[in-house]
């Protein structure tokens, strides 16, 4: 488990871990309140233990800061492992990941070759090292790297033992490294754990020992991978346990094939949402970023600028500003739960995290334009989403967003840059046009909830999944694939599922006209039909005063809650469409929501 993760976890007891870490504080407001960490009197300290923020702390007259786990340090004096451990048997919180021994392996010891510490008198490896690599003395003391006379002599520590020990021939530096372990069988494992502090949560893994100590002399905390790069990067299995605390890790490997090789499997191994691809303001390496003068606010900056691992199908709507303002303006002249986004449903429908809304309707009966909708009210509620709209573009998804975010039919581009930073970092979209892979798109919305909080998932259609009409198992696994990431990860799935061929669009379908095996509907949380009025559109398109008179002020659209698991309850309701905004408006003659100003 990740610190942050446990952090997350402490915070939903923030009231009760402040008054367990600070007995002798009180409670002003939301908060609770301190002299210092030592638990003086006084008000210089807040934890905030209620609200958004709960978990959140500070001392104002030192400046510290941080969550609960870093109060949990701080209180106590005791390392970020130790810390978790504590919070870990306070919560209860058992790790079910399974530990599996190796038992084929029996690592040996490593053997201590001839070697001293830097005295200070030079020698052909420390006028190396300081001279050319720019290593000071005291980064070597740190990582207590000794003098083979013709090799540099690297510890691999743990716990103040050496678990690996390697060489480096002064002769072979420039040409091919000659870097062998002192002797076989000994145990492959990071390099730099002495140097590493013990309140530390992100981490910098490097390629090979010398760009270690450079990152730990520019100022932050770093290990090495033990063998360079490629594939096989056979440590991973040992220090799975040690490297799982941190909450983020950034990868600086070599540019070159063997790099890559390593990235991709320490990224797939150790999680994509928490590893970052750190570059050095376009230097090779950390070594020589250090010896062009590479300090700590470049290196800072660096890390502010690391790249996420997304997977490629994971993307920003926001990216898509400039195909979608050709669609207005084209170049050639052409906790309950969120609510829906109408006050009239609120007291009766709730999209609740943990459920599975279905969304069904006849062709061209205005599903999709509806679900877009409602996915604009949860974002303006403070969720976001994630759109998998397999049967439209990026840019026509995107058009009808802004639209109906807008409030109007062409947004100026002004306006139009005022919707995009309302839906940057709030709308995600999964790029794959045709038919999907299931695992795949499940594979992603998990990726996407961890990296980006992510709390409902669309997926437009069922139909574009993959399956034929008459794979009712497959449909059914889908479906049951779904209710489970959305319990696991508490968010919601709404999936747009059509309904079988009617005799004609003059009557409203219901749950048992939904296309697929009848278990579809009786799996999922609810259940919306989306019907057009076809009776209203027939009547005012003709001549017959009389039925004109009788629909002209019906519904243009009637929403149909055909389940609601939670509550039972199975209203309809009616909503005009305003042609303009792409909005379903809940009262005849009113204007589109406005989500913007």
């Amino acid at each position: 488990m990740r610190a942050g993760d446990l952090a997350d976890r402490l915070a939903l007891e923030a009231d009760l871990i402040a008054r367990n870490l600070l007995p002798d504080g009180v409670k002003t407001g939301r908060e609770w309140r301190v002299g210092s960490l030592a638990g003086d009197p006084g008000q210089s300290l807040g934890v905030c233990i209620e609200g958004n923020k709960a978990g959140v702390w500070k001392d104002f007259s030192t400046g510290d800061a941080g969550d609960l786990l870093d109060l949990w340090m701080a209180v106590k004096g005791i390392s970020l492992c130790d810390a978790m451990k504590e919070a870990k048997d306070y919560l209860g919180i058992v790790e079910d990941a399974p530990r599996l021994i190796n038992k084929k392996r029996a690592w040996s010891k490593p053997v201590k070759p001839k070697c001293a510490k830097f005295n200070g008198t030079k020698s052909k490896v420390f006028d190396y090292l300081t001279g050319e690599r720019k290593i000071t003395k005291e980064t070597l003391e740190l990582f207590k790297v000794a003098d083979g006379g013709d090799s540099i002599v690297f510890p691999y520590m743990r716990d103040g033992e050496p678990v690996m020990i390697k060489t480096l021939k002064l002769a072979r530096v420039k040409g091919k490294k000659d870097i062998k372990p002192t002797s076989a069988d000994q145990e492959p494992c990071l390099f730099g754990w002495q140097a590493v502090s013990e309140q530390t949560r992100d981490i910098i893994l490097t390629e090979g020992e010398i760009d270690c100590m450079s990152i730990k002399q520019i100022g932050s905390d770093a290990l090495s991978i033990p063998f360079g790069a490629g594939k096989g990067q056979n440590w991973i299995e040992n220090e799975y346990d040690r490297i799982d605390k941190f909450d983020n890790i950034y990868i600086s490997m070599d540019n070159d094939q063997a790099g890559e090789d390593a990235k991709n499997e320490i990224i797939e191994r150790l999680g994509r949402h928490r590893c970052k691809i750190l570059t050095l303001n376009g230097y090779k390496d950390a070594n020589e970023a250090l010896q062009a003068g590479f300090d700590i606010f470049d290196l800072q900056k660096a890390i502010g600028e690391a790249k996420t691992c997304d997977p490629e199908e994971l993307r920003q709507l926001a990216e898509f500003h400039d195909e979608i303002m050709e669609e207005f303006y084209p170049k050639n002249e052409k906790q309950k739960g969120a609510f829906l986004p109408w006050s009239k449903t609120r007291d009766m429908v709730r999209l609740r995290l943990g459920d599975i809304s279905v969304w069904a309707g006849i062709n061209s009966h205005g599903k999709s334009v509806l679900l877009l909708n409602v996915i604009a009210g949860c974002v303006a509620q403070g969720n976001k989403a994630c759109i998998a709209s397999m049967e439209m573009s990026m840019a026509d998804t995107g058009q009808k967003l802004y639209q109906q975010i807008g409030g109007v039919e062409r947004p100026s581009p002004e306006y139009a840059l005022a919707v995009k930073d309302f839906i940057q970092d709030n709308i995600w979209v999964f790029k794959l046009y045709g038919t999907a892979k299931t695992d795949r798109l499940i594979e992603v919305f998990k990726y996407a909830m961890h990296r980006y909080g992510i709390k409902h998932f669309v997926v437009d259609s069922l139909a574009k999944c993959g399956f034929s009409e008459d794979d009712y198992n497959g449909q059914k696994k889908f479906i049951d694939q779904m209710m489970e990431f959305a319990g696991e990860y508490n968010v919601h799935v709404h999936v747009v599922i059509h309904v079988r061929k009617q005799e004609n669009e003059n009557s409203m379908p219901g749950k048992f006209d939904v296309k697929g095996t009848g278990g579809l509907t009786d799996m999922v949380d609810n259940l919306f039909i989306v019907y057009r009025n076809k009776r209203k559109e027939e009547a005012l398109s003709g001549t017959d005063e009389k039925k004109i008179e009788k629909y002209k002020d019906k519904p243009d659209t009637y929403l149909k809650v055909g389940k609601q698991r939670k509550t039972g309850k199975e209203p309809i309701f009616g909503l005009w469409y305003h042609h303009k905004s792409c909005q379903f408006i809940e009262f005849s003659g009113n204007g589109p929501t406005k989500y913007l100003d």
